[in-house]
């Protein structure tokens, strides 16, 4: 098959390939991309005519060539805009995170201020406003948005509007965006929504990813100063327990869990390095530090260290339901072994005869509390 003979069979392919690339906003023209899938096809039919009756291959190599042809960011523009306009993807409402949701919101740029409640046709305007305004960015036909386009509320759900269908638009999860490091700035910029990061966000990628996916907890995309929020902390510290029973969650708060769960950092950046001040913080009065794997240094030493040994052991005595007088030794070594010889020199008679005083002065001053 000689060249002209090739080129006048897949002509009508060409052209098909053409348009699919093709849309009205385009930089380059439609004719140009099919002279580049022709001088593909020309090139193939000169070096490789063999192949020219695989159909299949021809056409991969003349959309292989118009791919080429286009400008990288070109591509992606076309993804996004037709993202923008797509009615079956994410509408401006299903965007908001329910815990921010308000039924007003203000467009910009009018005389009066307009009052939306996200129903029927003033959502469609708002959607399409958003989106003609993004479209028109992208393919510079403006050259920056609408005075106060992304300022206050409206501004802000905007913008997440135009940053999810983006992402959506060039095929990038969450976790890539997370993970592209300065990279993700030029990208933001080179698709027009600097100033949209700029105004909404104060150029913080934290709080970006914060707002475009709220579903996402702050460890998941790590970051400077993600810990300072106390809320935040007991979060992470909470999801790290999900799935352990509530009784079993001093059993695993060891340091080796927090490292495998990502959290060293919290744990020693926030509370010295104490696995048990971390779950104390996360739940509140319900462990005691004999719980844990570990005590603290220095926990059952001086008198400072029998006051802690008496409330253990009556501790113990109560979880057991065992009278003092009926303790065994093996039941103390058992669960405290390092206490009953630091305290008690291992002896039974002294730990009784210890927690029988303490127990009945403890009992005199609640008398004279009365």
């Amino acid at each position: 098959m000689n060249v002209d003979k090739a080129l006048a069979i897949y002509e009508p392919r060409i052209e098909a390939i053409a348009r699919g690339f093709y849309t009205s906003h385009s930089i380059i023209d439609r004719d140009d991309l099919a002279q580049a899938g022709r001088i593909a096809l020309w090139k193939l039919a000169l070096e490789q005519p063999e192949v020219l009756v695989n159909e299949s291959y021809v056409n991969a190599t003349i959309r292989n060539a118009m791919k080429d042809a286009l400008p990288k960011k070109e591509l992606h523009t076309d993804s996004i805009y037709r993202n923008l306009f797509d009615e079956g993807s994410l509408t401006l409402e299903e965007t908001i995170p329910s815990s921010t949701y308000s039924p007003e919101i203000i467009i910009a740029g009018e005389a009066e201020p307009v009052v939306f409640d996200f129903g029927g046709a003033y959502k469609r305007r708002f959607e399409r406003e958003t989106a003609e305004v993004y479209s028109n960015l992208l393919i510079g036909r403006r050259k920056k948005a609408p005075n106060g386009f992304w300022k206050g509320k409206a501004g802000i759900r905007r913008a997440r509007f135009c940053f999810r269908k983006f992402l959506a638009g060039i095929n990038m999860t969450p976790a890539e965006f997370i993970r592209g490091g300065d990279a993700k700035l030029k990208l933001i910029r080179s698709y027009n929504l600097g100033g949209a990061f700029d105004v909404c966000y104060g150029t913080s990628i934290p709080e970006l990813v914060a707002d475009i996916f709220p579903m996402m907890m702050p460890w998941e995309y790590r970051h400077r100063g993600m810990y300072k929020s106390h809320d935040k902390r007991i979060a992470a510290i909470k999801a790290a327990f999900e799935g352990i029973a509530e009784e079993d969650i001093s059993k695993h708060a060891t340091k080796a869990f927090f490292k495998q769960n990502k959290l060293e950092g919290l744990l020693s950046n926030y509370y010295g390095g104490s696995t048990h001040l971390a779950v104390e913080a996360a739940y509140p009065g319900q462990f005691r530090p004999w719980e844990f794997n570990r005590v603290p240094n220095g926990y059952w030493s001086g008198e400072k260290g029998l006051e802690h040994a008496g409330e253990a052991v009556r501790w113990l005595l109560d979880r057991t339901e065992v009278a003092l007088p009926e303790l065994k030794t093996e039941m103390v070594m058992d669960r405290f072994s390092g206490m009953f010889g630091t305290c008690f020199g291992n002896s039974i008679t002294r730990l009784r005869k210890y927690v029988s005083s303490t127990k009945s002065l403890a009992e005199n001053q609640s008398e004279k509390v009365e």
